[in-house]
């Protein structure tokens, strides 16, 4: 998506603006703005999240846990 300035005053402005911010001036139409994407392998994510999770729950109750008495 390119940059977009006001043409009267040069203040960047953004991809959905139809007015500067700075001095007011109209701008041309830039289209609306694309709609957000969904996020990418979010369930991967989790998996992966889930698992570091899990080991790290295995070491520290293993850490944790007492030794028998002899």
């Amino acid at each position: 998506m390119p940059v977009r300035f006001c043409p009267q005053c040069g203040t960047k402005a953004s991809p959905s603006a139809k007015f500067c911010i700075e001095c007011g001036h109209a701008l041309a139409a830039g289209g609306s703005v694309p709609p957000p994407r969904p996020p990418r392998a979010a369930a991967a994510g989790y998996a992966v999240f889930g698992a570091f999770l899990l080991a790290g729950l295995g070491i520290w109750a293993a850490v944790l846990t007492p030794d028998a008495p002899p």
